[in-house]
């Protein structure tokens, strides 16, 4: 019958021991192995999270470059993986990730720059000028100032308005023909008389000025007739519509020019040159 000597004993100690020791070191290797992996799937998740955020918000550059980092800490993890599965599983999902982060800033960023030229684009006003008695055409209108008359009373249908103390009145009878192909209103505003003063003056309204409670021969002799353009009214394609528009100035100045904006964004700017 075989007999354990002592140095036996001690031989299978030690190596029980050196066993033991070694089966902790691989688990504590592998638990480390794990930590870093999950450590840097989180790290590149969230960069390539906040991609998108960060390039709206910030700068679309370092957004980009979240979403590359991202890319790149996969491959790392792939490529580090050595017979570990975990960290490629991980870097593969995190590259995928990545890479549709990274593609659907980079689409967006592509959209709204498309958007912001286009906008950019229809909001681009285009400078036009003519002169009293020649239309200028403005897209699907042609605009024309038939002629200017000064005076110191208007009559509108029966009642009579005269200017201020010190102010005339200026009406200037404009002509919108509509030349396009759909029935429309006139999309015009913004009218802006310009003396040899070199000062502007917004259009008014008769409302706004003094009525004539005692109408004389005088003020029947000397007003003007003003009949308001109406740029409310829709216009036919080959008709127009004809009306005046109405200013007050000092009576030491003289018009020189009317400024007339068409459509709501973007369009024209109009300048009708009086001399």
């Amino acid at each position: 019958m075989a007999t354990i000597g002592f140095h036996d004993v001690l031989e299978l100690d030690f190596t029980t021991v050196v066993v033991s020791k070694s089966t902790n070191l691989c688990w504590s290797v592998g638990i480390m192995r794990v930590w870093k992996a999950v450590v840097l799937f989180l790290l590149g998740f969230f960069l390539a999270l906040f991609a998108f955020p960060v390039a709206w918000a910030t700068s679309a550059l370092l957004g980009y470059l979240f979403a590359i980092a991202g890319i790149v800490i996969g491959a790392y993890m792939v490529a580090k993986r050595e017979s570990a599965k975990l960290p490629l599983i991980l870097g593969v999902v995190l590259m995928i990730f990545s890479l549709l982060a990274l593609l659907g800033t980079f689409i967006v960023h592509i959209a709204l720059w498309s958007l912001a030229e286009a906008a950019r684009e229809a909001s681009k006003v285009v400078n036009l000028t003519g002169t009293l008695g020649r239309g200028v055409k403005a897209g699907d209108w042609v605009i024309t100032a038939v002629d200017v008359r000064e005076a110191a009373y208007i009559r509108s249908d029966s009642s009579y308005y005269k200017a201020k103390e010190g102010h005339k009145l200026v009406v200037v009878r404009l002509r919108v023909e509509n030349v396009g192909r759909e029935t429309n209103s006139p999309p015009i505003y913004g009218f802006v008389l310009v003396t040899d003063a070199r000062r502007s003056y917004e259009r008014i309204y008769p409302f706004s000025l003094d009525f004539v409670w005692r109408v004389s021969d005088e003020v029947v002799k000397s007003a003007v007739e003003f009949r308001a353009l109406d740029t409310t009214a829709r216009v036919a394609p080959g008709s127009a519509a004809e009306g005046d528009v109405l200013f007050q100035i000092p009576t030491g100045e003289r018009p020189e020019r009317l400024h007339i904006r068409t459509g709501i964004v973007g369009g024209y700017e109009i300048v009708i040159k009086f001399g």
